[in-house]
């Protein structure tokens, strides 16, 4: 059976955030993020799809205060010391490594324009992406957590054998509850002090919003966590995006907390001067050919050949027919077909020249001159030249039988022609 995760503790003023925020003084904070692909669906006489099948990211995000010695205050210069701080990482499903934005086949994507890709696995900003399989991303997190938990720790905490305290946190816990049910994962198992929370359930979101669950766009764009903005939806950024969200309410003092959660004014964005633009550029370098790409350029090397910037997809252009003119036939010089006769380039060998005069003096357009005079003069004479043949052959042959008898086809005789 799923365990439903429960919310942070309910906090409902600035007296309230004060005790909850002493509570998490000394406390390893953990974001973690599933995505999955869209395009899976049940298939008659087969099971259901679940959330577990359709995983394809799985990020991470962590905040140790005893790897900051500065405590954050409600200065944004503050919190932005806070970023490189933040241990990131992101895995890419092995069985899901060619469904990006781009790629997916779910068929609504292009018959619903409103209904695009959600997952974005090529655009983590904070860690290098790695791909693995669903079952090693799965026990790398579980050991992970484990490692959290006797991580910096104090000689007396080592002595007496005590754990750190480790708060991990979901957003729309749904996909997480699911897919660690079916996976068999038990985070909390990993140490004696871990809980999990649902941040989207928190007091605090539901009270500033009026809305029992937020998009987290809207909630941490309201706290700067975005700061200029980077893709979400992609397990790694979402989970950084929720971590600085969470310290930035944390670290308010009572002003900052009357105007963004009583007056309703959004905190400044915050900066990302400490990101590795490189980091975000290899991840992207590793994505599959779009479809787009696959079928106008088929012959572009490796994956890691063909993207070394980040454009937009390019689009396809229909090039216009070319229209010619007698000047360009005569740069390119056509010669006539060769049939029956015929000299290319020239006239027929079957005329003379005295024909060829008369032809050019009856008030034809094509006179001397060109290259493609000369052809369309040779492909008169010989029209002129089939046409009298076909004449001759046209002409009624009286037939053996009666006029009154019927011939083959039904018709008289002298209605029929030799052909």
């Amino acid at each position: 059976m799923v365990v439903k995760t429960p919310a942070s503790p309910y906090v409902w003023d600035f007296e309230g955030l004060c005790a909850f925020r002493d509570t998490l003084k000394d406390t390893i904070i953990v974001a973690i993020d599933l995505e999955g692909v869209d395009h899976l669906v049940q298939k008659r006489g087969q099971p259901a799809t679940t959330a577990y099948d359709k995983l394809s990211e799985v990020g991470i995000a962590i905040y140790d205060p005893r790897d900051n010695l500065k405590t954050p205050t409600s200065n944004p210069a503050d919190i932005e010391s806070i970023g490189p701080h933040i241990k990131a990482q992101h895995t890419i499903i092995h069985e899901f490594r060619r469904v990006t934005e781009e790629t997916c086949p779910a068929f609504y994507h292009k018959k619903f324009g409103n209904k695009p890709h959600s997952a974005r696995p090529y655009h983590c900003a904070f860690a290098r992406s790695i791909v693995k399989t669903k079952e090693k991303a799965l026990n790398d997190l579980k050991d992970t957590i484990k490692q959290l938990c006797s991580q910096n720790r104090t000689d007396a905490e080592v002595k007496s054998g005590k754990d750190r305290s480790v708060r991990i946190l979901y957003w729309a816990a749904h996909m997480e509850e699911t897919v660690f049910h079916l996976g068999g994962l038990d985070l909390t198992a990993a140490g004696s002090d871990v809980k999990i929370w649902d941040l989207q359930l928190w007091s605090v979101f539901q009270i500033r919003f009026h809305k029992p669950q937020t998009k987290g766009e809207e909630v941490f764009s309201s706290l700067g966590a975005l700061g200029e903005g980077f893709n979400l939806h992609n397990a790694t950024n979402d989970c950084v995006a929720q971590l600085l969200a969470l310290i930035r309410v944390l670290s308010m003092k009572e002003a900052e907390w009357t105007t963004w959660f009583v007056q309703y004014i959004d905190a400044s964005p915050l900066a990302m001067d400490w990101l590795n633009a490189s980091i975000l550029q290899h991840n992207y370098n590793m994505r599959p050919r779009s479809l787009h790409e696959r079928n106008t350029r088929p012959n572009q090397g490796t994956s890691t050949q063909r993207h070394e910037r980040l454009p937009s997809p390019p689009k396809r252009v229909t090039k216009p027919t070319p229209r010619y003119t007698s000047n360009d036939f005569d740069s390119q010089a056509p010669s006539a077909p060769g049939v029956g006769g015929m000299v290319p380039g020239g006239t027929s060998s079957n005329h003379s020249a005295e024909e060829k005069t008369a032809k050019r003096s009856s008030g034809k357009k094509h006179t001397s001159g060109s290259a493609t005079d000369q052809w369309w003069a040779a492909y008169e004479a010989r029209k002129d030249k089939i046409s009298s043949t076909m004449a001759t052959y046209k002409k009624p042959i009286a037939a053996v039988a009666p006029s009154t008898e019927e011939v083959g086809t039904g018709w008289p005789a002298e209605m029929e022609w030799a052909l």
